[in-house]
């Protein structure tokens, strides 16, 4: 709240299916994580912004629920470099080391503790959004949002705004077909909606009012300005 945080993951042994949790009020909050993470968003943004610049690869599941009232929760690579892993037999003080099964489950959840801050933002954003959406779903309040839908990840994506926008970046290749109402907006889609599409099927319902939907193709979002500093 009225400040700004790091949350550096960036480990070679960091578990698979990690869930984070991010409030951001009147703040920003950074989330590193290691190159080739894929990253699992869902939460709100209420007068504020999320966005992810990491381009998802081999690397482990993240979920990341954040929630961003008046302020901004950016996922990034950091530098790109990477904590590497100690040995799995001894510590760094040469005393043995448990087995990794033994010690992943306690490290999730102080991962998940240490990003956890007030509930308030949870209030704010209930009392205005409704039910916090999960997944690639998305749900945008006075605010923006980014919905990056992986390759064979789902074909249904749900999105609901007021006053906001939200942007679906979809694979290369994929159909997308366009459901639901946004009253006094826009839904934009382009080279997904061609027709042309030789990959999976995505069905987009967007519900809402006085805001806009876009649909971009990852190689879309690729040409666009701003894309070489590490966005989606």
């Amino acid at each position: 709240m009225l400040g700004k945080a790091v949350v550096d993951l960036r480990r070679e042994d960091l578990p698979d299916g990690v869930r984070v949790l991010v409030r951001a009020v009147l703040g920003e909050v950074e989330v590193q994580l290691p190159p080739g993470s894929r990253v699992e968003l869902s939460g709100v943004s209420v007068l504020g912004d999320r966005s992810v610049g990491v381009a998802a690869g081999a690397g482990p599941l993240v979920h990341l629920d954040a929630v961003a009232v008046l302020g901004s929760v950016r996922v990034t690579v950091g530098d790109g470099s990477v904590v590497p892993a100690p040995r799995q037999d001894r510590d760094p003080t040469g005393a043995p080391r448990p087995p990794a099964v033994q010690e992943r489950q306690p490290a999730r959840r102080r991962i998940a503790r240490r990003v956890r801050s007030t509930g308030l933002a949870g209030i704010l954003v209930l009392g205005a959004a409704g039910v916090v959406a999960s997944g690639t779903d998305q749900r945008v309040v006075f605010g923006s949002g980014t919905a990056q839908v992986q390759e064979q990840e789902r074909d249904e994506v749900q999105v609901s705004l007021l006053f906001g926008s939200v942007k679906v970046v979809v694979p290369d290749g994929a159909e997308v077909q366009l459901g639901g109402l946004v009253v006094f907006g826009s839904t934009e889609c382009d080279k997904a909606c061609d027709g042309q599409g030789t990959g999976q099927v995505v069905r987009l319902r967007s519900v809402g009012g006085f805001g806009s939907v876009e649909v971009v193709t990852q190689a879309e979002q690729a040409n666009r300005p701003g894309a070489g500093a590490g966005l989606p």
